[in-house]
């Protein structure tokens, strides 16, 4: 059953189907890493284009805590970076998935 599944998944949106090793490699790899929007979907290439937006990086940055409300967004080099409450490295990113230890 989880074959088929598989198969469907690939069949509809291939990227979804490679999703899970992307994801375990850390997005390493042109494969994981396309230069246009891997998907099929128009409506969810319109979705996460939204995520391109630098208003709404900026937003994200303060709610995590990367940059100080009024920080401009991305930071220029010479402007001192808030530290992060949440350890960010590569070596934590690996040891837990989806903010989860």
């Amino acid at each position: 059953v989880e074959a088929i599944i598989r198969k469907q998944i690939n069949d509809i949106e291939p990227f979804c189907g490679i999703f899970d090793d992307c994801l375990a490699k850390d997005f390493e790899g042109e494969e994981c890493r396309p230069a246009k929007c891997p998907f099929k979907n128009d409506v969810a290439c319109n979705f996460l284009t939204g995520c391109l937006d630098e208003s709404l990086q900026k937003e994200y940055a303060i709610a995590l805590e990367l940059i100080k409300e009024g920080d401009s967004y991305p930071p220029k080099p010479a402007e001192k970076k808030t530290e992060a409450k949440h350890d960010t490295t590569k070596e934590a990113k690996k040891k837990s998935g989806w903010g989860f230890a």
